[in-house]
């Protein structure tokens, strides 16, 4: 068994990536709020609170789009992987495979603007 298959099915990490991509919308949700509630609104439109708020839908669009299109299609890949499952078709295997770079480029490149518009909301 390849390593990667291993690690997803057996150890279980398709199952704890998820969990943890919502713990931290979640937090971050609280931690904004809580920026939001102490200011009185005030933070939201500071440019370091515009650059935060920018980041946050960034990286909430990001775990959307990993959770609704990449992570589907790579468990169907992976599942049809597996010893007394039904092969799927080279076609089916190529279109699986083709939606599930498109949902890890598309989130990746919302995690960046995330990371960035984060970092640097600072020093704005």
């Amino acid at each position: 068994m390849p390593v990667i298959q291993h690690i997803m099915m057996r150890r279980k990490l398709a199952v704890y990536l998820p969990i943890s991509a919502m713990l931290s919308v979640i937090a971050g949700a609280i931690l904004y709020g809580r920026d939001m509630s102490l200011s009185g609104g005030e933070w939201r439109r500071s440019p370091m609170g515009m650059g935060m708020t920018l980041g946050a839908a960034a990286a909430i669009i990001a775990v959307i789009l990993g959770m609704g299109i990449g992570a589907p299609a790579t468990k169907k890949l992976s599942a049809a992987s597996l010893p007394g499952t039904t092969p799927l078709s080279d076609d089916e295997r190529v279109r699986l495979g083709k939606r599930a770079a498109l949902g890890s480029t598309t989130s990746m490149t919302f995690l960046l603007v995330a990371t960035v518009a984060m970092a640097i909301a600072r020093y704005l």
